[in-house]
């Protein structure tokens, strides 16, 4: 038997880790937009924490 939950949680950390792990050319961005993508990735890592995890969701919105 598949338990549904853990197969949307593995689901839903799968593309939080695919986007986590999107390279970015760091040094060429301003500091305010390294420090708007470091709390996309940490919104991104805190995922499972939220009450909804992991059919309900809100995905953090990707910096510019």
């Amino acid at each position: 038997e598949i338990s549904l939950g853990l197969v949307g949680s593995e689901m839903c950390i799968r593309d939080r880790d695919l986007m986590v792990s999107n390279a970015l050319r760091w040094a060429e961005l301003t500091e305010d937009k390294q420090e708007e993508w470091k709390q996309y990735r940490t919104d991104l890592l805190n995922l499972s924490d939220q009450a909804g995890f992991p059919h309900n969701v809100i995905w953090p919105t990707k910096p510019e």
